[in-house]
């Protein structure tokens, strides 16, 4: 690329602001100049002619063509298709965008032709600093710089860092562009711009990861005189180059800006710990330290701990065993198990050294990795502790009662329930609950002690369900007035589930002993009004006592089983509508005709069943979504007496109802109101009588009948027990 005198003078004047002086920018022009030119004038070739020429094409599939064909053209075509940008046709600007971006793409290919990459990034770069050339080309030529350029690619775009609407553009090409003079332009604006774009330039510096660009950001970080935002983000982008040094420069930082602690800048500290981890554990070992020592998040804590897992001398535990004392669980909770999994000879013998003189939560915390070791005397360390005066330690000691198998320690765990600090109290009904659940099957006597004390003790919602649910599965006589009691109970209004779950559990350990009575328990919790997750728990233990999930449904009074024929033609308007074979006729295993469109059509009846505790019939995979459809549905109860019922049907369709023969509803028409807010949702009064009751419901619904329900109640609105569903017989 070459710059007439003018236009070096020009640039000269208009980058002299922010490009170091040592930087030469002579050799710099908007004339594209390569080997493939003849004469002065540029050459195409034939099928450079023809691809550019399809990318102005009127169709879309040739313009698609053209700019896939794209990587054939030579670096000679980069002006035209940057004249394509300009083009007043946005499809033609997209297609030419699009070619531009896959001949870089190939261009820029690792197994590419150096000389290629460089002819094109040449064109590119001249598009840059031409003054004729749009905004837009400018910036598409700049963003496609950052993919293919190198070195030569640099001068144009730090000119371009000199405009403002471009500069953005500029610095993330320079970003991505390896070679140190990218490094060495923007540490040169670093050093001479304030506010957002140096912040951005300081970030851009931090992906490059360049230790060359460690000194300029280090002096921008400890000028105090810079925004807050610009020392930050140069003492992040000192990290990531990978120097220890930068370490100190980021602590600096990190003090002047407390209490406001920038989390990134921590993030990056812990990056670069675990970059010098393996070649400068040392330096690895004072990052973590501090971070976890300052830090306010524990996450970062955490992640300090984990970074720092690895001594160099296992028997260097001081930064391990000092984590134990972290006022986060979630840190402690780490450092016990990186300290558990330590395998060095001595470990054993040092760790139980250091709980005789430690205090606090770090003897607490040993004390769990004691345990976690398996120790000798360890037992006993927990049965003192847990008497201890030091409430931290007494939790600790209380949370490791529920592992080990001695009366002992259920006594204190019930002693420190009852009398307990608050927290004391938590994890002692904690460990009660896990105690219990260990001994559920083996003794269920002792189980049923520890449940029976934290219902009595607990406060929590989710404690009275594990204890509920646990002394439901002992089967013990005490568990039926325990749910009783807990229906009851003020305290827990909101969570009437609870008992009915416990219900749920009861009857299926009376089960394993007496089944008759466990599915009486069951189907009475499936008739109540519990959610519907629940009343999934109970037809889960009724299938597995061996119920058929068809009669489930029934149970609650919905109709599962229906025969159904369809679907018909429907014009239905708000005066006429068609009437079809079923309303006349019922016979399910016959063949019916029906004249539809002046053609005769074949219709048999077809069975199906649900066994949704819902009661919902899904009918789609029989059914079209054809617009202005209706399908008929077909089944019979039997009762032993007349009753008066009501039908609550569940359609998002327009329903018409018969029973008997008779119609009870007629909501098929259209609504005048044009609401159409579930029309076959309403409730119906209707007569059974004694014996055999035949029901038909025509469903109506533009775009194709999807599913539907019947569910039948009595007049106080509990719902009829249909287990005793026949079979519709020929009719």
């Amino acid at each position: 690329i070459h710059l007439s005198p003018t236009g070096l003078e020009s640039l000269g004047t208009a980058i002299s602001g922010v490009l170091p002086t040592e930087i030469p920018v002579t050799g710099l022009s908007g004339e594209f100049d390569c080997d493939e030119e003849e004469e002065g004038v540029l050459t195409y070739s034939a099928d450079d002619i023809i691809i550019i020429d399809n990318l102005e094409a009127g169709d879309t599939p040739t313009r698609r063509a053209a700019w896939k064909r794209a990587p054939e053209l030579r670096a000679t075509a980069i002006p035209a298709l940057l004249e394509l940008l300009e083009s007043p046709r946005p499809e033609v600007r997209t297609a030419a965008s699009h070619a531009l971006d896959r001949l870089v793409r190939d261009g820029a290919r690792p197994s590419g032709r150096p000389e290629r990459r460089r002819r094109l990034a040449d064109a590119i770069a001249a598009a840059v600093v031409a003054a004729k050339r749009s905004l837009a080309v400018q910036r598409k030529a700049i963003d496609l710089l950052g993919s293919i350029g190198r070195d030569e690619s640099v001068l144009p775009l730090a000119a371009a860092l000199a405009r403002t609407e471009l500069r953005n553009g500029a610095r993330r090409s320079l970003e991505r562009i390896p070679g140190e003079l990218a490094t060495t332009i923007l540490t040169g604006v670093l050093g001479r711009l304030s506010g957002d774009f140096a912040v951005d330039v300081a970030r851009s510096l931090g992906v490059r990861r360049d230790p060359n660009a460690l000194d300029t950001l280090t002096a921008v970080a400890r000028d105090t005189t810079t925004e807050d935002a610009l020392r930050t983000a140069c003492a992040i982008a000192s990290c990531r180059t990978g120097r220890a040094e930068a370490a100190l420069v980021a602590f600096d930082v990190l003090e002047a800006l407390r209490p406001d602690e920038p989390v990134e800048l921590t993030a990056a500290l812990l990056e670069l710990a675990g970059t010098l981890r393996r070649t400068n554990p040392d330096a690895t070992d004072v990052i973590c330290r501090e971070v976890r020592r300052k830090s306010r998040h524990p996450t970062q804590r955490r992640a300090a701990v984990r970074i720092n897992s690895a001594p160099a001398d296992p028997e260097d535990l001081e930064f391990l065993v000092s984590s134990l004392g972290d006022p986060s669980d979630f840190v402690r909770e780490l450092s016990v198990d990186l300290l558990a999994r330590i395998d060095h000879p001595t470990i054993e013998t040092r760790l139980r050294e250091r709980y005789d003189r430690v205090t606090g939560p770090v003897k607490g915390g040993l004390l769990r990795v004691l345990a976690a070791r398996q120790v000798a005397g360890v037992s006993l360390l927990i049965e003192d502790a847990s008497r201890s005066e030091d409430l931290d330690l007494q939790a600790d000691a209380l949370a490791l009662c529920a592992d080990i198998d001695d009366p002992i320690f259920e006594t204190r765990l019930i002693a420190a329930a009852r009398k307990g600090s608050p927290r004391a109290r938590e994890i002692a009904l904690e460990s009660l609950l896990r105690r219990a659940d260990s001994h559920r099957k083996a003794n269920r006597k002792t189980a049923t002690k520890m449940y029976t004390t934290v219902l009595k003790l607990g406060k929590r919602p989710t404690q009275t369900t594990r204890a509920l649910v646990g002394l439901a599965q002992t089967g013990s006589t005490f568990a039926a007035a325990a749910i009783e009691s807990v229906r009851n109970r003020e305290s827990l209004r909101g969570h009437t589930d609870i008992a009915d779950i416990a219900d749920t559990e009861l009857a299926r350990t009376i089960g394993e002993i007496d089944r008759k009575e466990a599915v009486r328990r069951l189907r009475i919790a499936l008739r109540s009004t519990a959610p519907l997750p629940v009343l999934r728990i109970a037809a889960k233990a009724l299938i597995d006592l061996g119920e058929d999930p068809a009669s489930l449904p029934s149970s609650r009074g919905f109709v599962p089983s229906w025969w159904i024929v369809g679907p018909f033609p429907d014009p239905v308007s708000e005066d006429t509508r068609t009437t079809y074979f079923p309303e006349k006729r019922v016979r399910l295993h016959s063949t019916e005709t029906e004249e539809i469109g002046g053609r005769e059509e074949r219709f048999r009846w077809r069975r199906l069943t649900t066994a949704d505790l819902t009661g919902r019939l899904e009918v789609t995979p029989d059914l079209r979504h054809d617009e202005k459809v209706c399908s008929y549905a077909y089944a019979e109860i039997t009762t032993r007496l007349r009753r008066r019922v009501i039908l609550e049907p569940d359609s998002h369709d327009r329903i018409v109802v018969w029973i008997n023969g008779r119609k009870v509803s007629d909501n098929s028409a259209p609504d005048p109101a044009g609401t159409d807010q579930n029309p076959g949702t309403a409730n119906l009064d209707a007569d059974l009588g004694a014996g055999k009751n035949r029901i038909l419901i025509r469903l109506t619904a533009p775009g194709g009948v999807r599913s539907f329900a019947l569910r039948i109640r009595d007049l106080t609105g509990r719902p009829l027990d249909l287990t005793h569903l026949e079979d519709p017989e020929e009719s």
